[in-house]
């Protein structure tokens, strides 16, 4: 299948185990770089994700419902209802689950959680489940670039 249209309207990103074999499948090519920061006021806590154009994003398992808002950029989204593009700015409320999409320009995203945890490993731990694919990529990128072959 060529097209992210068509893996979506063949279900094979329908179900957690099918995002996660296409996840798998993706760790034997390069990883993106999608720098991760985070932000603190009093009560609320952003997490704000930067992606490159041209990348192929699977984002961690949502635990929570949450503010989703795009500052900057556009995606293919994978939804239950097919693919539909994003564009910024765009806010809305997300449900517990995982996004799945194609980056169509560079994108600037951010999560909003309410909560007055301050430690990062605690929140994550809190908002996201993070897979077992998903723990491998950070791994490899954790590497210098010259080691991250598998």
């Amino acid at each position: 299948m060529s097209t992210l249209a068509e893996v979506a309207a063949s279900g094979a990103l329908a179900t957690e185990e099918g995002i996660e074999r296409a996840a798998g499948a993706m760790l034997a090519h390069p990883q993106a770089e999608c720098s991760v920061a985070h932000f603190f006021a009093p009560g609320v806590y952003i997490r704000q994700v930067t992606m490159k154009a041209g990348t192929f994003a699977i984002g961690h398992r949502q635990k929570t419902e949450h503010v989703n808002v795009m500052l900057s950029g556009a995606v293919a989204l994978v939804t239950e209802d097919g693919v539909k593009e994003l564009r910024a700015p765009l806010v809305y409320v997300g449900q517990p689950g995982r996004k799945v999409g194609y980056i169509l320009e560079d994108t600037v995203w951010l999560n909003v959680y309410a909560t007055t945890e301050r430690d990062i490993e605690t929140l994550e731990a809190t908002f996201l489940e993070k897979s077992a694919t998903s723990q491998e990529a950070e791994r490899i990128m954790k590497k210098p670039p010259s080691e991250r072959a598998r």
